[in-house]
């Protein structure tokens, strides 16, 4: 079993204050989506998929590139909002920057897109992972 990768709640994560829940089907959503990594399902605490809208609408339109030092598993915190938090990764031995903030958005909408409940509760986490050594955590936290 993999140890819990460090997460880093403060650096790289400002509080964003934002405008009702948006889906990626609404007129926010980026128009080009990164394309799915490694979807794994609930190795986490879980978080209700309608909060987990709030913390992807927080980062979808954030301005700015975001970067992240060098790992392996250098976590930081880039949304939290009412107890759904998105922490990225990296696994590389070198710092990463991403063109923009929508790439981690897209990457935490394929978690809720491939890991929900089916029972009617609406929970969702999971851990996206991409090829080239990054990889975003969707689940509860307190924020």
């Amino acid at each position: 079993m993999m140890s819990p990768p460090n997460i880093n709640n403060g650096a790289h994560a400002d509080r964003v204050h934002f405008g009702p829940p948006a889906t990626l089907t609404t007129d926010k959503s980026p128009a080009n989506p990164t394309p799915s990594g490694s979807v794994k399902c609930w190795f986490f605490s879980t978080t209700n998929t309608f909060y987990a809208s709030y913390a992807i609408d927080a980062i979808i339109d954030k301005a700015g590139t975001p970067t992240i030092g060098a790992g392996p598993a250098n976590c930081t915190r880039v949304s939290c909002e009412r107890g759904a938090e998105i922490v990225w990764c990296n696994d590389n031995d070198h710092r990463l920057s991403l063109d923009n903030y929508s790439q981690l958005s897209w990457a935490a909408y394929d978690i809720v897109d491939q890991c929900q409940t089916t029972d009617g509760k609406g929970l969702t986490s999971g851990q996206n992972f991409y090829k080239d050594g990054w990889n975003v955590i969707l689940r509860a936290e307190s924020c």
